[in-house]
């Protein structure tokens, strides 16, 4: 789990007439199923799943109307030959509302990241 807390409200800057900054806050919720480390596992076996919710209460007010986020995460950890790990997720989500003539979205995040690392310090073997 992890919360978010922002103070916005003593925050100034020339806005629209109908805008004004309030506290925002997160609160977000994830589940992860950890890959298997052993050599012998096969792959899929070896890729951590990931899942997650969260809402959020935006930093602004307008039209005297809170913006919020509800979302949801999927994602994927898979390790690659030596020691290298591509992460994938995709997020879905609503922000704002319809009303006081504002915009409701649905909104999707597609993220990738590729980490290529190398085994460094691996200790030799000692004969004696």
């Amino acid at each position: 789990g992890d919360y978010i807390a922002q103070n916005f409200s003593d925050f100034t800057f020339r806005m629209v007439s109908s805008g004004e900054f309030t506290n925002s806050y997160q609160a977000s919720l994830g589940l992860v199923r950890l890959g298997n480390r052993m050599a012998g596992a096969n792959y899929l076996d070896k890729v951590t799943y990931l899942f997650g919710l969260g809402t959020q209460q935006l930093y602004y007010v307008l039209n005297g109307q809170q913006i919020n986020e509800n979302f949801a995460s999927l994602g994927m950890s898979m390790p690659l030959p030596g020691a290298g790990i591509l992460d994938a997720s995709l997020t879905l989500g609503l922000r704002g509302t319809t009303s006081n003539s504002l915009v409701q979205e649905y909104f999707a995040r597609m993220n990738f990241n590729l980490s290529i690392g190398e085994n460094w310090f691996v200790p030799f073997k000692k004969n004696y």
